[in-house]
C-alpha cells in the first residue's frame, strides 16, 4: 500500500528506556519505537521530552481508567474499537443530505485519550505523515494497513471500524438517490476524524463518494498531519468544501504543535469567532501554537469574562442559552486551565447560533496565493 509507520509500542516502554530515550537522540534504537526507518529517524530534546511526557500520561490514564469500570472496560484497544459516529438524513431541502458526525474524545475514556495523545506518525505514499493516534481511531489496520476492502469476522461485544462501516452505509444510501449529497463533522477528536474520512476515501480512489460530499465541518479540530497531508487535502477537497471553525482560546485547534519539532500543519481557511461571537476568515487562529508568554494575560481576562458571560447570555438572548452547574463547574476550571474551558461543545453551538452568517458569504481565497499571508486577517463579521 505504499505505507511506512513509525509507532509507539506501549507494552515494552519500561523506565530505563524512557531514560535512554531522554539521553539519545537517536529515538528509532528504543525497543518500543517500531519504524522502518531506523537510520534518519531523529529526535530533537523537545521532542524526546513530548514523547516521554505522552507516555506517562497515557499509562497514568490507563491506570484510572482500571480504576474506573464504570466508564472504561478491560477490552483491548483492537477489539473494543471506540470510535463513535452517528448517521442522519434531512429530507426538507430539494435534495436529501447525509450527515456524518463524529464524536469528539470523551472525558472518562483512556482509549480516547491514548489516541489523542499519541504523536507518532503514520506515513501515506502520495498523501503524507498523519497522527497514528487519530488513523488507528478511523480504522488503521493492524497488519495490512489501510486495504480497500476488508471482512470483518464480528465476535460478541465487538463493534465494526469506522471507515469501513460508514462507507459502507453511505455506498447504499447514495445509491438509492443520485441527487443526494453527504457531509461530513465532528468536534475535537471528532473533527479530526472528519477530515481524515475523506483523505483515506481518496486514497482508495472512491471518486464516486467524493463527488457527492458537499462540505467537511469542523469545530475545535486538532492538527492532523504535516505540509505533505495539508497539500493533498488542498488538492482533495479546494478551500470551497472544508470549514474549520475554532472558538477564543480553545487550546485543542493549537495543537500538535507547528514548529520544528513536530512538523503537524493546518490547511484551508480558519473560520475565528471570538468570545463575543464575532467571527473571521484568517488563515490561522491568532497564538497558533498557544503558549506565548505575549497572550497570557489576554488568555485569562478572556475567561473571566467566559464566565460573567455565562450568566448574563440567558437574560440577553433567551433561557435556551442559560448554562448548567456542570458547565459553569467548566467555566470555573477554565480560570485555572483556560484553553481547556473554551473547547466546551456549548460555545461552538452558540458559535453557529449567534454568529453572523454573512462569514459564509465571503469570497472564498486563492489557497496558492493567499494562503501564504500567514495569520492576515481576511474578513470580519
Amino acid at each position: 500500500m505504499g505505507a511506512e509507520v513509525v509507532e509507539l509500542d506501549l507494552d515494552n516502554v519500561g523506565v530505563w528506556e524512557l531514560c535512554l530515550l531522554l539521553l539519545d537522540k537517536n529515538i528509532a534504537a528504543r525497543k518500543f519505537i517500531k519504524t522502518v526507518d531506523d537510520k534518519r529517524l531523529d529526535g530533537t530534546l523537545c521532542r524526546r521530552f513530548l514523547i516521554c511526557i505522552s507516555i506517562a500520561f497515557i499509562g497514568f490514564l490507563k491506570w484510572i481508567s482500571g480504576c474506573m469500570e464504570a466508564y472504561e472496560t478491560k477490552l483491548k484497544t483492537e477489539k473494543k474499537r471506540p470510535t463513535q459516529a452517528f448517521m442522519f438524513i434531512d429530507k426538507t431541502g430539494d435534495h436529501d443530505v447525509i450527515c456524518v458526525s463524529f464524536r469528539g474524545t470523551h472525558p472518562f475514556s483512556a482509549n480516547d485519550w491514548c489516541t489523542d495523545l499519541d504523536f507518532s506518525w503514520f506515513f501515506l505514499r502520495g498523501i503524507g505523515k498523519v497522527h497514528m493516534g487519530f488513523m488507528k481511531s478511523l480504522g488503521l489496520q493492524k497488519d495490512t494497513l489501510w486495504p480497500k476492502e476488508i471482512e470483518e469476522h464480528m465476535e460478541d461485544g465487538e463493534k465494526h471500524f469506522a471507515y469501513y462501516k460508514i462507507r459502507q452505509v453511505l455506498r447504499e444510501k447514495l445509491e438509492e438517490n443520485e441527487n443526494t449529497r453527504f457531509i461530513v463533522t465532528g468536534h475535537s477528536l471528532g473533527g479530526a476524524l472528519a477530515v481524515l474520512f475523506p483523505a483515506i476515501l481518496g486514497f482508495h480512489k472512491e471518486s464516486k463518494l467524493l463527488e457527492r460530499l458537499a462540505g467537511v465541518y469542523t469545530f475545535g479540530q486538532p492538527r492532523v498531519g504535516d505540509d505533505d497531508f495539508c497539500r493533498y487535502m488542498e488538492d482533495l477537497l479546494g478551500v470551497g468544501r472544508y470549514f474549520r471553525f475554532v472558538y477564543a482560546n480553545d487550546v485543542i485547534p493549537r495543537v500538535p504543535f507547528d514548529d520544528s519539532d513536530l512538523r503537524f500543519k493546518h490547511f484551508g481557511n480558519c473560520y475565528y469567532f471570538n468570545s463575543f461571537y464575532k467571527g473571521q476568515v484568517t488563515r490561522e487562529e491568532p497564538n497558533k501554537n498557544y503558549f506565548w508568554p505575549v497572550s497570557v494575560g489576554q488568555v485569562y481576562l478572556n475567561a473571566v469574562f467566559e464566565l460573567v458571560r455565562s450568566a448574563v447570555l440567558p437574560y440577553a438572548f433567551g433561557r435556551n442559552y442559560k448554562e448548567g452547574i456542570l458547565l459553569l463547574g467548566v467555566r470555573l476550571v477554565g480560570l485555572v486551565f483556560p484553553g481547556l474551558s473554551a473547547h466546551c461543545p456549548q460555545d461552538y453551538v452558540n458559535l453557529t447560533r449567534l454568529g453572523n452568517p454573512n462569514i459564509f458569504h465571503k469570497k472564498i481565497i486563492n489557497p496558492e496565493k493567499d494562503f501564504s499571508l500567514n495569520g492576515q486577517e481576511y474578513g470580519n463579521y
